[in-house]
């Protein structure tokens, strides 16, 4: 499972080997360039979240774009493409970065967030941080948020 750290906009997985880092923000913060690095390898890639309302409650809603590459992440870290062993290592990569892009948003906060708070698109679904474990206890499901 992902917690806090080690810096102020990082999380990170040492049992998976897992890190995950933002690297900027571009279009008004609005773009997300992002890496996950896992078991020492670094895959760049972008995400998109935006609010969204449902029966009254505000949850916001991410996507990932063009995971493995980000032409951005290049040029702030010369950081280029990821290579995979095969599709499978790519599925699993990928599904790390959702559940690190759960983790995370709002800046670090994810962790401290309801499930349902933030949700990603995602092989024809939107998935919640509990989707990837015991993220969350009952009192965290009852309790508020506010970003």
């Amino acid at each position: 499972m992902f917690t806090r750290g080690p810096g102020e906009f990082e999380i990170s997985d040492a049992a998976r080997e897992l890190h995950f880092s933002t690297l900027t923000r571009y279009e008004q913060g609005y773009i997300t360039v992002a890496c996950l690095t896992w078991r020492g390898r670094p895959i760049p890639f972008e995400y998109v979240r935006d609010e969204r309302r449902h029966d009254g409650a505000v949850f916001f809603e991410a996507v990932i774009r063009n995971f493995g590459y980000s032409v951005v992440a290049e040029v702030v870290s010369a950081m280029g493409r990821a290579d995979f062993a095969d599709a499978d290592d790519a599925d699993q990569a990928f599904r790390y970065a959702v559940e690190a892009v759960l983790a995370y948003e709002p800046g670090g906060e994810g962790l401290n967030r309801r499930d349902g708070y933030n949700r990603l698109s995602y092989d024809g679904r939107l998935w919640t941080l509990g989707d990837f474990g015991d993220y969350f206890t009952a009192a965290d499901i009852a309790g508020g948020d506010a970003e």
